[in-house]
This record gives C-alpha cells, sequence and structure tokens, in this order.
C-alpha cells in the first residue's frame, strides 16, 4: 500500500522552512535558490558518473544497452540513460522502526 497526501514540491518545502522560522534570517525565495544550487550540485554529481544518496533517496544514471567494443560511444538509437532510486538511510531508518 502507498500512502501519500499528494505531491510535495521545493515550493511547499520552502513554505514549511519559512513558517517553522528555521532559518528566520532568510526569505522563501533564498532558501528555494539554496534548494535549486543543491539540486543542481547532485545533478552535476550525477553527470560525473557518482551515485548521490540525500538521505531519503540514493540516485544513480543507469546506461541500457550493448556496446559493441571499448571505444564504441553512446547512441541515441541503441542506448537510453535513466536514473535508479533506492531507499537512502533516513528511508531505511524510519523502516526499520516500523513506522
Amino acid at each position: 500500500m502507498t500512502i501519500s497526501r499528494g505531491v510535495c514540491t521545493d515550493e511547499d518545502i520552502a513554505n514549511d522552512i519559512v513558517i517553522s522560522g528555521l532559518l528566520e534570517n532568510m526569505s522563501k525565495e533564498q532558501i528555494l535558490s539554496v534548494m535549486e544550487t543543491a539540486r543542481n550540485a547532485r545533478l552535476a554529481r550525477l553527470a560525473d558518473g557518482y551515485a548521490v544518496d540525500d538521505g531519503i533517496c540514493k540516485c544513480q544514471l543507469k546506461i541500457k544497452g550493448s556496446f559493441e567494443s571499448e571505444s564504441d560511444t553512446f547512441s541515441r538509437e541503441r542506448h537510453s540513460v535513466s536514473i535508479s532510486s533506492t531507499a537512502g538511510e533516513f528511508h531505511k531508518a524510519i523502516h526499520h522502526r516500523g513506522v
């Protein structure tokens, strides 16, 4: 069974942070800017071949298709790129506690 109340966006998270007062010296726009910078940094790491674990999920790029040799390059006709996601440490801790 999937439990979901809907989709939560960065805008929603930024609003939650503003309402909580945790970063009272930052505006919603500044928080969104930091979130975008962090997202871009994670995407850059993925593009560089790293797996990225943000604590909620661990993502990594996957290339599907066969390469004919070590010098064969990526071809849109024969290959595809996707992102796989598995549970991060925070998710594992919640699952372990039975929440």
